[in-house]
């Protein structure tokens, strides 16, 4: 998120998808120009991007029956697509602003103390891409008769003796060396050793 607090305001808000490049609303309401957008994760985006917007939604689900948020997809010409909210940020008729705005603005306020909203739904996407990595690394190249945990083993393993090799180091998640994983496999009797 690059929007900071001080510059998060209703006025700055109002309408920014007007201002965007190449951009097409589809589906607006007929008050569109009343909500500001926010982009919660694209097709490139990294872990903190994917697990601060799907917390982010689950926060604001509740204003969907309202209206107050609306919950979207479009096509981007250069990340492919994007996942985004419409937020209304002022109560119809008045200035006082609405209760999703202000929940947004809580959530933008936070990410400026600290980036990741929950750390143990952060950890768990590192976790998980960390396995896809393991099994990406080694594609085509495992045994068949390892077992269905053989992923989870590799990473316990690798964690334990060359944690280097599961650090997130880019915010996409671990990528193993395949020797590293072949190691770990060796060592925790998965495979055999060609010697042998």
């Amino acid at each position: 998120m690059a929007t900071t607090t001080k510059n998060f305001t209703p006025e700055a808000f109002r309408g920014n998808w007007q201002r965007r490049q190449c951009f097409v609303w589809w589906e607006q309401p007929d008050d569109a120009e009343e909500y500001g957008l926010w982009i919660l994760s694209h097709r490139d985006s990294g872990l903190i991007d994917q697990s601060n917007g799907a917390m982010i939604r689950k926060r604001l689900a509740k204003f969907v029956e309202s209206g107050d948020v609306l919950f979207f997809g479009c096509s981007h010409w250069l990340v492919g697509h994007t996942n985004e909210m419409a937020v209304r940020f002022y109560q119809p008729g008045t200035t006082d602003t609405t209760a999703a705005f202000d929940e947004l603005a809580e959530v933008v306020e936070a990410c400026d103390q600290y980036p990741i909203l929950d750390d143990s739904d952060y950890s768990e996407r590192e976790y998980e891409s960390a396995l896809k990595g393991i099994a990406c690394s080694m594609l085509g190249d495992v045994p068949e008769n390892v077992p269905d945990d053989w992923r989870e083993q590799v990473y316990s393993w690798l964690s334990e003796h060359e944690p280097r090799e599961v650090e997130n180091i880019d915010d996409r998640g671990a990528f193993p060396d395949s020797a590293a994983i072949r190691r770990a496999l060796l060592d925790l009797a998965l495979i055999q050793s060609e010697s042998d």
